[in-house]
């Protein structure tokens, strides 16, 4: 069974809240993930990333 683009979404909208998916499994940050813009959701993947990456 392989990952299919979920209808509706950016790309950054879909791999944003795939990550959080896959590292949080979390339906309060799919919410919040949901009411992001694009260009909120890009600042929060990054400092998502970061956190994960670093601990910071």
């Amino acid at each position: 069974m392989g990952l299919t683009v979920m209808q509706g979404f950016t790309p950054l909208q879909h791999a944003t809240i795939l990550v959080h998916f896959v590292f949080l499994s979390s339906v309060d940050h799919f919410a919040f993930l949901l009411s992001l813009s694009d260009l909120e959701l890009h600042r929060f993947a990054l400092v998502s990333a970061r956190s994960l990456v670093f601990g910071v």
